[in-house]
């Protein structure tokens, strides 16, 4: 691993905790429908606390010049131990989503690391988080 967990601190920008993310969604789009929504500014508060009955959500915007490029996620410990490959929700419109249910995770560290490739350039990047009881 290339920086230890306390300083992986720059990714994700945004996040969102929720339990049902088609709910989320659903009353997100409303709210930025309403008259209140389309002229505020929306911070969602970013936490890397989730307790086992979240579902971590990671939206990994995107922009190549060469086409969109191949995402992959995988999840390791906290020492770099590679745990599971993690599947790509979507990757379109300049946006890759991984969707993580934390239910079989045990209370610990985690790091989701997440390339990127377009032909001969690539980029990384890790977040860590923690899973609690």
């Amino acid at each position: 691993m290339d920086a230890p967990v306390d300083e992986l601190t720059d990714f994700p920008r945004a996040g969102a905790r929720a339990r049902c993310m088609q709910r989320f969604e659903r009353d997100l789009d409303a709210w930025l429908a309403s008259s209140e929504g389309r002229f505020a500014v929306w911070l969602a508060e970013v936490s890397r606390h989730f307790s086992r009955t979240d579902r971590l959500v990671i939206d990994v915007p995107w922009v190549a010049l060469k086409g969109a490029p191949d995402v992959s996620a995988r999840l390791t410990n906290r020492n770099g131990t590679s745990l599971a490959t993690l599947p790509l929700a979507s990757n379109d419109a300049g946006r890759a989503r991984i969707v993580l249910p934390l239910v079989s995770l045990a209370p610990s560290t985690y790091v989701v690391r997440v390339d990127a490739t377009v032909g001969d350039e690539q980029a990384t990047q890790q977040v860590a988080f923690t899973v609690s009881q």
